[in-house]
């Protein structure tokens, strides 16, 4: 066969002493032929990872399906239970704020036309509890000590629905209540300590207020015991017509005796200030007598 024709068929010339060898990637068209069967190969494995793919997203759509129904149903029951607990503790609220308008709403010892008379001065008061409710560490540590003192009554399911079940509002204000006051007195001797240019509030006695309030001020403290005498009423008053009955067994006497009595707290701290208060008190106290068995002035370091 002619050489020439051999190498148009792809082959070489042998070499002497070597058999004839055949190179097939030379053959013309048949590398273009090969290429495109390799792409067909490709496209169908991208075809293949593209279908599993879908597949697996087909799958995981249809478990957020159901996932959402079940969170949905959840979610439902969650937002009753959130709502009833909301709701006890907006009740709640509405008492502890009405209870908090009542209080500190009097002038202070100028009122000296109820039965108690309270010592204090109410706008420091006020202003001590803005100060308090403004501090976000103390109301940080107030709401720790609540939540540390409602779990425990929650059990194991740490949940609303138990809240609901087990903490009623009587027993949520009780906790609530009894922590306040704990708190509140933390607080404020926080507060004192930090601040030296405010006089306590909390946890002292009356003679010590009237004492830092009149110490040295003998008239002011005398015009103020006045006042206090002149405001008290009759806590018994005989019947008129039990006076002016005669007969067996009604009262014969020719005048009836007023008594004012006044009790002071003991302050053995302050025994002088205390002599003080009490002469000034024996000296306001009427002398004359009449129809009426007069009041109980009562000095007592009430919370």
């Amino acid at each position: 066969m002619p050489q020439h024709f051999l190498q148009i068929l792809g082959f070489q010339p042998p070499l002497r002493g070597f058999p004839p060898r055949v190179t097939i990637c030379s053959i013309p068209g048949f590398q273009a032929g090969w290429a495109k069967r390799q792409n067909l190969l490709n496209e169908q494995g991208e075809c293949l990872r593209q279908l599993y793919i879908y597949r697996t997203r087909l799958e995981g759509l249809g478990f957020a399906k159901n996932l959402l129904e079940a969170l949905i149903a959840d979610l439902a029951l969650l937002a009753a239970d959130v709502s009833r607990c909301a709701a006890m503790m907006v009740e709640a609220g509405k008492d502890f704020s009405a209870r908090v308008a009542e209080r500190c709403a009097d002038p202070g010892q100028a009122d000296l036309q109820k039965p108690v008379v309270r010592f204090y001065k109410p706008d420091a008061v006020k202003d001590l509890a803005k100060a308090l409710i403004r501090n976000r560490i103390e109301q940080q540590k107030h709401s720790a000590t609540v939540r540390a003192a409602l779990a425990p009554l929650l059990g194991e399911n740490q949940n609303f629905a138990s809240f609901n079940l087990r903490i009623s509002r009587e027993k949520f204000t009780g906790v609530l209540e009894s922590l306040a006051a704990k708190n509140a007195a933390a607080a404020h001797d926080n507060y004192v300590a930090t601040h030296p240019d405010h006089a306590p509030m909390l946890q002292v006695s009356l003679m010590e207020r009237l004492r830092r309030e009149y110490a040295g001020n003998s008239e002011a403290l005398r015009a103020y015991v006045k006042d206090v005498v002149s405001h008290t009423g009759n806590y018994l008053c005989f019947n008129e017509a039990e006076v002016s009955r005669h007969g067996p067994g009604a009262f014969q006497g020719s005048e009836m005796i007023s008594c004012l009595s006044i009790i002071v707290p003991a302050a053995p701290d302050m025994a002088d200030f205390r002599e003080l208060l009490r002469g000034e008190f024996r000296n306001a106290a009427p002398s004359a007598h009449d129809a009426r068995i007069s009041g109980m002035l009562i000095l007592d370091d009430a919370p």
